[in-house]
């Protein structure tokens, strides 16, 4: 069962992939990633591991540490 950290983690890493002006299917194909995978990512159904953070922030052209501090950021928030 999906965590409220899940939920938030997801959520972050859906604005930042909106803020890169990609959809879901685009960012899916960029990453290597099914579609599916990446919803379920996004709705804190799927958490991820620490390198797969990695991965999802260098798809977006992101630094991991800038993403990782949204994240902190938005968990401290919520």
């Amino acid at each position: 069962m999906p965590s409220e950290n899940d939920r938030i983690v997801g959520g972050v890493l859906k604005q930042l992939r909106l803020r890169s002006g990609m959809t879901q299917i685009e960012f899916a194909k960029k990453a290597g990633m099914g579609q599916s995978f990446v919803s379920k990512i996004e709705n804190g159904v799927r958490a991820l591991k620490l390198s797969e953070i990695f991965s999802y922030a260098a798809s977006l052209g992101l630094d991991p540490h800038d993403v990782l501090d949204e994240i902190a950021e938005a968990v401290k928030n919520a």
